[in-house]
């Protein structure tokens, strides 16, 4: 008979909506482990730049946290961004040593974030010593 709903009525569309509500969960985690991603390789590039950068003669550890910061701003904007913390620049007379704690925040409730400590390293330029330094222009 058309018209009556049986007992199954509707049944198959409460499948379909949880179906789907677990289809939207699994895309939000994969783009949130996607962006965490290149969070990470951004957070990387910008301390080996920075290390590169203050391994150079006459540069320091505030020649190497400032260009931390200038590459850091330019890849990482917004809320992601804001989970990168203030680098520590070492500059030896060996190597410029970085370190910086990186910490994203879970978009989800029960979502555990995500934090490392970047460590780079470079070695000093040859001539990086203070003699050659005061030789520069």
């Amino acid at each position: 008979m058309k018209g009556r709903a049986g007992p199954d009525e509707g049944s198959v569309a409460l499948g379909h909506v949880a179906a789907l509500g677990g289809l939207c969960l699994f895309v939000v985690l994969g783009a949130q482990i996607l962006l965490w991603g290149y969070g990470r390789g951004a957070v990387r590039a910008a301390a080996q730049e920075a290390v590169a950068d203050g391994s150079r003669p006459a540069a320091g550890a505030d020649s190497c946290e400032q260009r931390f910061a200038t590459v850091i701003d330019g890849l990482l904007g917004g809320s992601l961004g804001d989970g990168v913390g203030s680098p520590s620049c070492r500059v030896g007379p060996d190597q410029v040593i970085l370190e910086v704690e990186v910490r994203f925040r879970g978009w989800l409730p029960g979502v555990p974030d995500w934090s490392q400590r970047v460590v780079a390293v470079a070695p000093r330029h040859p001539l990086a010593s203070a003699e050659w330094a005061e030789a520069l222009p």
